[in-house]
């Protein structure tokens, strides 16, 4: 929409003009000289075509064209100032969105938040829990990555648990991971034994999908080999969950 409107220090000079009932009032407040607002009043007066000040002794008064106009012109103003307020606290805002996978968001991401808020609280945070920020393969380079939308002008990032090659985005190696094996402490101090690699070829492998999925395969056969027991140890055995 195009609005026709007299130049917007002239309304200005006349808001202030018109509160103070005097020229030099309106000067005062504005910095500028009173023969400056008496320019600024003229040339209004004459874009608008009608009179909007009278003289009365010392000081000055409304006419009655100015005083019906007055009211709305200060609401136009108090609608002004709200919207520049409203820029400079949103410009102050910011949202970022952060994207990771279930476990790390669950165990590492979120008891961290309630610090990081303290410290930065103008950014409201999503946090989004995606099992699609696992990528295939990720244990053959084992590292967990953050990631950078350059591409738009989204406040985001995706921490994957992988390699860090994604083509259009900046990746930041976060830090490396482990693949240790976990058991039932009763487990270990039973029967059979289960002190060193090899006496898992006598105990039940549980397999983990998620974590088969970043092995790229089966993640037992790959630890086992690596504990140099693959050769003793069947790693495909084994309920999965």
């Amino acid at each position: 929409m195009i609005y026709r409107l007299p130049p917007l220090n002239a309304l200005r000079v006349f808001e202030a003009a018109a509160r103070h009932l005097s020229f030099k009032e309106a000067a005062n407040e504005l910095s500028i000289t009173q023969a400056a607002v008496s320019h600024q009043i003229k040339s209004l007066e004459d874009y608008l075509g009608v009179q909007l000040f009278k003289r009365a002794g010392r000081g000055v008064q409304l006419t009655e064209a100015a005083r019906a106009a007055l009211p709305r012109l200060r609401d136009g103003f108090d609608a002004l100032a709200a919207a520049v307020e409203t820029i400079h606290v949103r410009a102050d805002e910011t949202d970022l969105e952060i994207t990771a996978p279930p476990v790390f968001t669950a165990r590492w991401l979120m008891p961290r938040l309630a610090d990081f808020s303290r410290r930065e609280p103008k950014i409201d945070v999503r946090v989004v829990s995606s099992s699609k920020m696992v990528d295939a393969g990720a244990l053959d380079s084992t590292a967990l990555m953050v990631n950078h939308d350059l591409r738009s002008d989204a406040s985001g990032v995706e921490i994957h648990l992988g390699a860090g090659d994604y083509p259009g985005y900046r990746a930041d190696r976060l830090f490396g991971v482990a693949t240790v094996v976990v058991a039932s402490p009763q487990l270990v101090k039973g029967t059979p034994p289960l002190g060193e690699p090899a006496d898992l070829a006598r105990h039940t492998l549980l397999h983990d999908d998620a974590m088969d999925l970043v092995a790229h395969g089966h993640a037992w056969p790959k630890w086992l080999e690596v504990a140099g027991v693959a050769d003793k140890v069947d790693g495909t055995r084994g309920p999965r969950f």
